[in-house]
Order: structure tokens, then C-alpha cells, then sequence
């Protein structure tokens, strides 16, 4: 925070972050003026209710959601934001960040963020924020973190902190790394802040910033437990339900997860009913969906209807149902239904007969140009699983990649990537080219990429690793994607280097084996 606020950590970390150039000083946003905005000098002072337009606007939004209502709250948010009205640019991008009312639209949403603070607002820097990181532009997220907490928005610092411990920045900068930002997170505990607590638990059950200790998680989330906040009750309930730092016990995790729906939980419904389901509580656990869906919790819905669709309630299941469920939330644009319902349509028995598959198609690619990395990974996935199906698959591939691609994660983009490169150029050719590509690439996406490569085809992998056991110093001969006798020699020499010998033994192309060998290759990369 600016001036005396800020703690000495923050400080010291944001301008060494400038000083290494780990990222480029800000050029600021847009210097729009309200009139900028298209608002008449004398609108905000004109006879027009402006806080009456903005007030109805806001009731309708938080009624019953009808689409009526909804339609109307956006109609006059955006009267008041072709007006430059703050906190109706504000309102409006948020809307279209989530998809509230309007097709989610992540460009949208980031225009009209810029707006809202050029038009005098502070807080939207930190859903500005948000937007950039789940666009996946971590750079420009960053900055824009850094711009909140040097005007105080309220809980920037501690959400860039959180992030930061995550791992989140760290290829943007080596001054937030995953240590620092446990050391923020844990001096804010300290200091009383009970969101920062809660992260310092989440640290030590996820191994953020310091070492996994699940049961010191789960003793910090008890300490947290007469606040009674839905966020502890819900880690409490999950960590008896796996077993994680306490002895397991699935009915204690029920009745967490009850409370947490009593503190206000609507995702613990959700939670509930899916340990119920897994549980075998199958009347109970579709009660649990009904209560959600009629919360109006996001993504019941269509949750419950895949589950009748599935066949999970067991003899309560209806799959008639669950196919006109998620038929009808994906021809009304919903694009998670969508992205489900394109991946029904890969086989003709689990195709839904009545989807509108063209709308879907337009749907989920207007979704795509917003930046949504769902349905931008939708489409991927389903033009290359019909691609025999529809001529150009190849092209429309390639062109979503390259005008979409940077809102994958780069372990996804190069997943999809490699898929093309081998759909392109054929098994033979493509091996090279692939084994160039996890080369290049960070550990995380090369270990994606590596099981990809077995999955897909065995000879492509031996190519890689090949590749990779050569430039480890284990395999002298040339890659040619078969397991020779020299290959299976290196193999297993470095499976008996990595403590894997014994895996290794049962088969080292096996999945046990070839999950240890990417393993031990990757850890040698860090």
C-alpha cells in the first residue's frame, strides 16, 4: 500500500521486481475523461436521476433473475455506461466476466473495467486483475495487481500475495516467488487478517510456499472454527472426506458440509451432494442437486442433469431428462452445457439428438473470441475428435490456436499443439518436431506433453525420450522412435538412477514406469 500502509515485505518486493525488469513499468491505462467516455458535461448534473436509473438497474439485477429482469438491469447499466457512469461500467464488466445476464465475455469485461477506472473508480483495478490472470496474460494481471495495492483497493495485497505463494507470477517475476508470498500471507495472518489465516492454512495443506503438513492444516482450520466461516467448514468437511490429516470419516465430512451450507455456503451444496453421490446416498444426494439447482447455485443445473444423463442416482437417475437438460442449457448459450454437449456429440450413442449443434458451434466460438478458455478448448477438442467428419477441421484448429491460443494455460496450448503438429504432418514426420516442442517447453507442460506423446502414439514417445535421456546423458544413439536394445538399456539405467527399477521392471513403457521416468526427467530440469 502506498506511503507508511504498505508492510516493509510489499514494499521491498514491488521495486525489486521493477529493478531485475521482471516486468515493464506501467504506461498507465487510458487517461479517458467522462466526456471521453461519451458523457455529456452537463448528464451527471442534469435532471435525469442518475442514482435512480443505477438503483433500478440493481433491484432488477438482484430479483429473481428472470430474464426479463435481467435483459432490462442491462439495458440501463449500459444507458448509464454510454453515459461514463463509474459504477455502472463497474457493474456491467462484472456481469460480463461471470456471465450474468449477458454472454460471457471476457474482452468486454476488461474494456469496461479500463473504463470504470478511467472514469474515477479504484476497485475495478483489482477485478481488472482477475480478468487478465483467467485470460491468461499474466503480465498485464500483475502490473495491474501492483497498481491496486499502490492505491489501497482492498484486499489486493493479500490476494496478490496468496497468488504469488501459488506460483501464479513466478515466471513473470523472480521477486514474487512461491516463499515471499507465504512470508506476506503469514505476516498478515499475524497481524489479524482472517482471510490471510485461512491461506496460511490452505499453504500448509496444498505445500504453497513451504512444505505440505496436512495435519497442521487441518489443526489451523479447527482454530479457525468459532468464526464460523463457510470457507474453514468447507476444508474441514473435505479433509474428512479424503482422509487428509485426520482419519477419514465421510459422515463427520456430511455434516460440515451442512454447516457450511448453514453459514451460507451455496458451492457446499454442490459439495454435498457430490460425497453423497460418492457415497452411494444416491435419494440423498438428489435431493442435495434439487436444493442447489433451486438456490440457483452456478453449474447445478447442468451438474445434476450429467449425472441422470450418467446414470449416477442410480435407479433415481433419468436420462431423458438429463439429455433434454443439457440440451436446453446449451441452446440457451450456456457454455459450460456447451462444452459438454460437443463432447456428447463425438459418438453417435451419446449424441443429444436435439442440440442445435450450429448454434452451439457459434455460441461457443463468440465465447472464444471473449477469451473464455473453456469453450476456446471445446472447440479444439471437438473439431479434432470429428475431424474426418468435417473438411477444414485442420484449419479452423490452427486458426483457433493462433488467435485464441495465449488464453490456454501453456501446459494446455502445448498439449493441443502437439495434437495438431501430429494430425499435420503424420506419425513419422511429426516425431521430431514434437520432441523439439517438449524441449523447448517449461516442466509442467513438458510433463503434460510427455504423457500426451504415450497416449497418442508409443512410437512418438520413445522418440521423445529418446530425446530427453540423450540430453539427460543416459541414451548416446539417434532418436528414431523404437524401444532398441541400447533405448531399453538406457532406459533402464535411468529408472535405477531414479529409484524406479523395480516399476521399471514390470515394463518401462507401462504407465506406472513411464509416470516415474517423466518424473525423475522433469525434476531434473528444475
Amino acid at each position: 500500500m502506498a506511503g507508511r500502509g504498505r508492510p516493509v515485505l510489499m514494499r521491498v518486493i514491488i521495486i525489486s521486481a521493477f529493478i531485475v525488469g521482471a516486468i515493464v513499468p506501467s504506461q498507465g491505462f487510458p487517461q479517458q475523461s467522462v466526456q471521453d467516455a461519451g458523457e455529456p458535461a452537463d448528464f451527471l448534473n442534469s435532471s435525469e436521476d442518475v442514482s435512480g436509473l443505477y438503483s433500478r438497474a440493481e433491484l432488477l439485477r438482484r430479483s429473481n433473475k428472470s430474464s426479463t429482469d435481467l435483459g432490462e438491469a442491462v439495458r440501463l447499466y449500459q444507458i448509464l455506461t454510454d453515459k461514463g457512469h463509474g459504477p455502472s461500467l463497474r457493474r456491467l464488466a462484472i456481469m460480463y466476466a461471470t456471465g450474468d445476464g449477458v454472454a460471457q465475455n471476457y474482452e468486454t469485461a476488461i474494456e469496461l473495467y479500463r473504463r470504470a477506472i478511467a472514469a474515477g473508480q479504484k476497485d475495478p483495478l483489482l477485478y481488472l486483475a482477475r480478468a487478465l490472470r483467467r485470460t491468461n496474460r499474466l503480465e498485464d494481471s500483475f502490473e495491474t495487481y501492483l497498481q491496486a495495492v499502490d492505491v489501497e483497493v482492498k484486499g489486493a495485497e493479500r490476494e496478490l500475495a496468496v497468488l504469488s505463494m501459488r506460483g501464479v507470477f513466478e515466471t513473470v517475476s523472480d521477486s514474487f516467488d512461491r516463499s515471499a508470498g507465504f512470508e506476506l500471507v503469514t505476516k498478515l495472518a499475524e497481524d489479524g487478517d482472517p482471510k490471510a489465516q485461512l491461506a496460511v492454512a490452505d499453504a500448509y495443506r496444498n505445500g504453497w510456499g513451504t512444505e505440505v503438513d496436512a495435519k497442521k492444516s487441518f489443526a489451523l482450520y479447527r482454530q479457525l472454527l468459532p468464526g464460523g466461516k463457510s470457507e474453514v467448514l468447507n476444508a474441514i468437511a473435505s479433509m474428512l472426506r479424503d482422509g487428509e490429516g485426520v482419519e477419514r470419516d465421510v459422515d463427520q465430512a456430511i455434516v460440515y458440509y451442512q454447516q457450511a451450507i448453514d453459514a451460507g455456503s451455496g458451492r457446499a451444496m454442490l459439495r454435498l451432494a457430490r460425497v453423497q453421490l460418492k457415497a452411494d446416498y444416491y435419494k440423498d444426494a438428489l435431493a442435495s442437486f434439487d436444493r442447489a439447482v433451486a438456490g440457483d447455485i452456478n453449474g447445478a443445473r447442468l451438474e445434476r442433469a450429467k449425472a441422470h444423463l450418467d446414470g449416477d442416482f442410480g435407479a433415481s437417475s433419468n436420462k431423458t431428462f438429463g439429455a433434454a437438460e443439457i440440451t436446453k442449457l446449451a441452446n440457451m448459450g450456456d457454455t459450460a452445457a456447451i462444452a459438454l454437449a460437443l463432447r456428447k456429440q463425438e459418438r453417435p450413442s451419446t449424441r443429444l439428438l436435439n442440440l442445435d449443434l450450429d448454434r452451439a458451434l457459434v455460441n461457443a466460438t463468440t465465447a472464444a473470441e471473449g477469451g473464455d478458455a473453456r469453450s476456446i478448448s471445446a472447440l479444439l477438442r471437438y473439431y479434432r475428435k470429428i475431424g474426418r467428419q468435417l473438411p477444414g477441421s485442420l484449419r479452423l484448429r490452427q486458426d483457433i490456436l493462433t488467435m485464441h491460443g495465449d488464453h490456454l494455460s501453456p501446459k494446455h496450448r502445448l498439449v493441443e499443439e502437439l495434437y495438431l503438429v501430429y494430425d499435420v504432418k503424420g506419425p513419422v514426420r511429426a516425431r521430431p518436431v514434437m520432441a523439439e516442442m517438449i524441449q523447448g517447453a517449461g516442466p509442467k507442460e513438458a510433463r503434460s506433453g510427455m504423457l500426451t506423446l504415450r497416449s497418442l502414439d508409443s512410437n512418438a514417445y520413445t522418440y521423445a525420450l529418446q530425446t530427453e535421456l540423450r540430453e539427460a546423458g543416459f541414451f548416446f544413439g539417434r532418436p528414431n522412435g523404437k524401444m532398441t536394445t541400447s533405448t531399453l538399456r538406457a532406459t533402464m539405467k535411468f529408472c535405477q538412477d531414479i529409484g524406479a527399477i523395480e516399476i521399471c521392471r514390470h515394463g518401462p513403457l507401462l504407465r506406472p514406469a513411464t509416470v516415474e521416468i517423466i518424473e525423475g526427467l522433469m525434476s531434473r530440469r528444475q
